[in-house]
């Protein structure tokens, strides 16, 4: 499971994309920087000669999360049950 739960755009118009994924039967979340999406796509497109679509986008972004789950140590887990009875929204 990858879901997308943020895009945080920084005074530097550096934005990145926080995304909650399961790993092992935890949830966990990570910050992707734009960028790295970014050089992904465009590997994409110089690799398959046209523009990337939306379907390129999502194996991107799903292709950094699995890096992440291979390579990387998992990072601190979310206790879902923090959030009961809080406005989400808020």
């Amino acid at each position: 499971m990858i879901k997308l739960k943020q895009i945080t755009t920084t005074g530097n118009n550096e934005t990145t994309i926080t995304v909650q994924y399961d790993q092992q039967n935890q949830l966990f979340t990570a910050q992707i920087p734009q960028k790295s999406i970014d050089e992904k796509l465009m590997k994409v497109q110089e690799t398959l000669g046209r523009q990337p679509t939306k379907q390129d986008l999502i194996d991107a972004v799903k292709a950094l999360v699995n890096e992440i789950r291979e390579g990387n140590p998992p990072p601190t887990p979310i206790n879902p049950a923090q959030f009961l009875d809080i406005d989400l929204e808020a």
